[in-house]
């Protein structure tokens, strides 16, 4: 198998990974907040700055040497 399906195959299953990841997060949701004792909307905005985060900072890992 050559290099450019290699790398193909493995960016679409690394964004496989986080469509999971980000569901398992929002189906748990409720639960998180009820254990936690915080409305399900502002634990909301902290998965949101999670998502958001690892939207920023998985793209420039890649660049590290």
């Amino acid at each position: 198998m050559d290099k450019n399906k290699i790398i193909a195959y493995t960016i679409g299953l690394v964004m496989l990974i986080e469509l999971i990841d980000g569901s398992a997060l929002n189906t748990a949701l409720p639960q998180i907040a009820n254990d936690l004792h915080v409305n399900a909307i502002t634990l909301k905005v902290a998965i949101t700055v999670y998502l958001l985060a690892l939207g920023l900072f998985i793209p420039a890992s890649g660049d590290i040497r």
